[in-house]
């Protein structure tokens, strides 16, 4: 164990935020899953959601994994 850090400045800002971002990111991308099977589930006939909505959320996750 090295009180240095060796790999620069950049992995040094990354890892961090790689870790805690993938913390965030994880449980609310299944929660989008569940409530995806769910609408599925109770409601058959209704259209399932479109690759433009999917698309969209997906963005918001990631826009909201980086922000914490």
């Amino acid at each position: 164990f090295y009180k240095q850090w060796f790999f620069g400045l950049f992995l040094c800002k990354a890892v961090p935020f790689s870790k805690y971002s993938s913390a965030s990111l994880y449980p609310t991308v299944l929660c989008f899953i569940a409530l995806d099977r769910y609408t599925s589930i109770v409601t058959p006939m209704n259209e399932p959601w479109s690759i433009r909505k999917a698309q969209c959320l997906m963005i918001l996750t990631w826009i909201v994994a980086a922000s914490f």
